[in-house]
């Protein structure tokens, strides 16, 4: 990619253009790469973390009919190259393993991630009725109300956890992101338990496995990064007048993903993860030690892809700063992004798309 990037340096300095003399402005660490291409070989295959926007993300892709096989379906499920199943909430180590894959999957700010978790368990249709019983998750009730003090109780239970104490059949909060990652079972919804000789706290894996990371916090211009990734180029209006913002009206479900399908699972309404108190803060924050370092990188991942696209969006960074002030990691990422000149880096790769094939806003260039 670099030599690639070299050439059309050189090739608009032939034109008369004013070559940038180097990235190192640009972006961090891989200067001036763009984001993973899906080749016509290949078939995206989604790892769905439970309670991350992964069953709106793969709605749209149905959808689009992005998936080859109506095997597919949108939660549960285990990864199945001969029956054409492209989408589990099953580790992503047996997607990565199956011949051409383009694995994809969202992630999301820890605290809302937990509880989002907390809010299924207790309160959807399906888990409610196997734990309501003596011993259930703590305010369980078909069609209850979130409480702090119940919330608090639940992850207590969870705070000195082993094994033998079980997960009222439900999921597991420790590192549910981080676990999903680096587990091997290719058995459905796996990543939703801690089994025996697994660890809470996991180290922290890189993201070169996924050819596509998306983060639920900046869910617009994900979806808009990965049709990138997929087609080579972008939506007309994968612009920052639209990201963050509701479907536009009068215009075609081709053209605009119509914004997240909010699927809530019988669920209520419940206050914002910074809106709790000292302590159930902190204990979610025990939790998740991994998820948080996990999402820093996800978010410094995605920022850097947006800006070769030409797509950080100043409010949208705001307010992602706003929501995610208590993680240093992610602050970091995104002052350095703010920083980033990506207008210029758009430029580069428009100046380089017949030599490199790059794809730009509108126009498919193909490779």
């Amino acid at each position: 990619m670099h030599a690639l990037l070299n050439s059309a340096l050189a090739h608009s300095a032939s034109r008369g253009a004013e070559p940038h003399s180097t990235l190192t402005t640009l972006l961090p660490a891989e200067r001036g790469d763009l984001p993973p291409r899906k080749d016509a070989a290949q078939q995206l295959y989604l790892v769905h973390v439970a309670k991350t926007g992964g069953a709106s993300l793969c709605a749209e892709l149905k959808a689009q009919n992005r998936w080859t096989s109506s095997a597919s379906e949108c939660t549960g499920g285990h990864f199945d190259q001969e029956r054409g199943s492209q989408v589990a909430e099953a580790c992503m180590k047996p997607a990565r393993v199956i011949p051409n894959s383009f694995v994809a999957t969202l992630f999301r700010e820890p605290r809302e991630h937990v509880m989002s978790q907390y809010m299924e368990c207790a309160f959807d249709y399906y888990w409610t009725a196997p734990t309501r019983d003596e011993g259930g998750v703590p305010g369980s009730r078909r069609g209850g109300s979130f409480a702090e003090k119940d919330f608090t109780a639940w992850l207590r239970h969870f705070q000195a956890w082993q094994p033998d104490m079980g997960d009222y059949n439900c999921y597991n909060p420790w590192n549910m992101q981080t676990r999903q990652m680096i587990c091997t079972s290719a058995d459905q919804a796996s990543p939703h338990h801690v089994h025996d000789g697994e660890a809470t706290e996991p180290p922290v894996p890189e993201l070169e496995q996924l050819d596509f990371v998306g983060v639920t916090e900046l869910y617009d211009e994900s979806w808009c990064l990965l049709n990138w990734q997929l087609d080579g180029s972008l939506p007309d209006m994968c612009t920052c007048e639209y990201m963050g913002r509701g479907r536009p009206e009068k215009q075609s479900a081709a053209r605009w993903h119509g914004g997240e399908v909010n699927e809530a699972h019988g669920t209520g309404p419940h206050p914002k993860a910074d809106e709790l108190g000292k302590s159930a803060r902190e204990l979610v924050d025990l939790v998740t030690a991994s998820d948080r370092v996990l999402y820093s990188r996800a978010v410094a991942r995605l920022l850097k892809d947006l800006c070769a696209l030409d797509l950080l969006c100043p409010a949208q960074l705001a307010a992602l700063k706003h929501r995610t002030r208590h993680l240093a990691g992610t602050q970091t990422a995104i002052d350095e992004a703010s920083s980033w000149n990506c207008k210029a880096v758009l430029q580069l790769q428009t100046n380089a798309s017949v030599v490199a094939g790059f794809g730009v806003r509108g126009k498919a260039i193909g490779i």
